[in-house]
């Protein structure tokens, strides 16, 4: 009798583990997956299309350096439709996976593994990420309301976590208008990390808004050196050379 309970239970539980997929569970994915991908393409209508749009949705995004949130619709979605409308379709190869979803009435809670990774680039220069979504049905769509967006591999000690923080720094002085600040910080990275493209491709950047177009130039190029395949760099580099 034992052993007939216990193979009933494996039995249950095989089959609750390779269970179809539900309609609301392929919407909500469907959902998630259009959030990124749009937002890359620089789709502004495709990636508001998939938040609700009130005073109550966040997005947070948290790493070894920052936890940054912000409340409300009008405090980055405008923004954001902005800066998409302005920029340019980024191509990007996108893998979602170890989902787990959980549903009740009209909320939905969701967390996944992202991998973002540029088409032929050296897989070192994946970018993965733990992503959170929180989810209300409305008129029977799905529509996010609030995303955290965590990066695992910034806590662990070693070279690439010294990276990712050192970038995140000359990214936040830049954002403050810090340029010859942010140069240094960024000069640092590269000097630590001479094999990232990512670095040089920041470094350039920072070169650029501190108006320094030579060594922008320059370190853009040792960017495409590195990683001939990057587009934020070949557009960068094109954009300098006009």
């Amino acid at each position: 009798m034992k052993l007939k309970i216990c193979l009933a239970g494996i039995l249950a539980l095989t089959a609750s583990t390779f269970a179809a997929e539900t309609p609301d569970e392929e919407a909500l994915k469907n959902i998630i997956r259009a959030e990124t991908e749009c937002y890359y393409k620089a789709d502004a209508d495709g990636w508001e299309a998939t938040w609700k749009h009130d005073a109550e949705v966040t997005r947070t995004f948290v790493d070894p350096s920052r936890c940054d949130r912000t409340v409300g619709w009008s405090g980055f979605g405008p923004e954001t439709a902005t800066y998409l409308k302005l920029g340019k379709p980024i191509p990007m190869e996108l893998k979602q996976d170890h989902f787990i979803i959980r549903t009740g009435g009209n909320l939905a809670w969701v967390e996944y593994r992202q991998f973002l990774h540029s088409p032929g680039a050296d897989p070192k220069d994946r970018r993965l990420s733990h992503e959170y979504r929180v989810l209300a049905k409305e008129n029977g769509e799905w529509k996010i309301v609030s995303a955290i967006t965590t990066d695992p591999e910034g806590f662990n000690p070693g070279p690439r976590s010294r990276e990712t923080a050192l970038n995140t720094v000359g990214y936040q002085l830049l954002g403050e208008k810090e340029t010859k600040e942010a140069v240094e910080v960024l000069k640092l990275n590269a000097s630590l990390n001479p094999t990232s493209s990512n670095a040089y491709d920041s470094l350039g950047e920072a070169y650029a808004a501190d108006g320094d177009k030579a060594l922008a130039i320059a370190n853009y190029e040792k960017a495409l050196a590195l990683d001939p395949k990057s587009e934020s760099s070949k557009a960068a580099l094109a954009k300098l050379k006009q």
